[in-house]
């Protein structure tokens, strides 16, 4: 596979170039770039390789700002020393997020999930979910939504209710268990036995006690989420796409 950087650290570039050489298989560097003006100038004359590897903080801005010019199709792997552009990079076809300093294992598993999610022998899509969409019912009408409308599914009396980005509530016949197994993983998680989100839902959490955390949601459904200390480390790695 190949792939573009984007960074202005000397030292971060070498660190990936040596990573990337080790990797099974390893990846091939098709350019190294030092700056946004270089990167535009760049992707305008040039094909998008198999994957990017973007840090964020530039010295003359950040990386996403390139999404206001280009519409990438391949997908990024975002490099940084801070944690709090996680949500941004999910929104600018962020398919994993690393942190400084970058790990061989978990840059191993950034590259591989690339390969299962894009492939590389086909022009690179974005990978649909199992499930394509859901079927939901408002009033006496039935409509098929799509995943990506959806903030989060709650169960209620043994009733199935979906959140729509948008504030809509509407009823579906799945619980969330058949839910669960038919959404993308890497953008629905399973909270608790009620609630079943989409990452775009979530705002913000916090720890509680006993190692548990409270998960606030927009829409705000009332009250924050409790997560047990079971699900709390998994819910944060996949929160940064680990």
């Amino acid at each position: 596979m190949e792939c573009v950087i984007l960074e202005d650290e000397i030292p971060a570039v070498r660190r990936l170039q040596s990573l990337l050489s080790q990797l099974d298989p390893p990846c091939t560097v098709r350019a190294i770039l030092g700056s946004l003006r270089e990167a535009c100038a760049y992707f305008h004359t040039h094909p998008e390789p198999d994957f990017f590897l973007f840090d964020i903080q530039l010295g003359d801005g950040q990386s996403f700002d390139l999404f206001q010019e280009f519409q990438f199709r391949a997908p990024v792997i975002f490099t940084t020393a801070f944690d709090q552009f996680w949500m941004q990079a999910l929104e600018n076809n962020g398919c994993h997020y690393l942190l400084k300093p970058v790990e061989l294992e978990k840059l191993q598993a950034a590259v591989n999930k690339v390969e299962r999610w894009f492939g590389s022998s086909e022009p690179i899509q974005p990978k649909p979910t199992k499930g394509q969409r859901i079927l939901v019912q408002k009033g006496m009408d039935f409509l098929a939504l799509d995943p990506e409308k959806i903030a989060y599914f709650w169960s209620e009396h043994k009733i199935t209710f979906v959140r729509g980005l948008d504030g809509t509530r509407y009823m579906t016949d799945f619980n969330l268990k058949d839910l669960e197994s038919q959404l993308d993983p890497s953008l629905f998680f399973r909270l608790n036995r009620q609630y079943l989100i989409h990452i775009q839902s979530v705002q913000r959490f916090r720890p509680a006690e006993k190692g548990r955390l409270w998960v606030f949601l927009a829409p705000d459904p009332g009250e924050p989420i409790g997560v047990t200390q079971e699900r709390a480390g998994r819910f944060k790695e996949w929160s940064l796409g680990r």
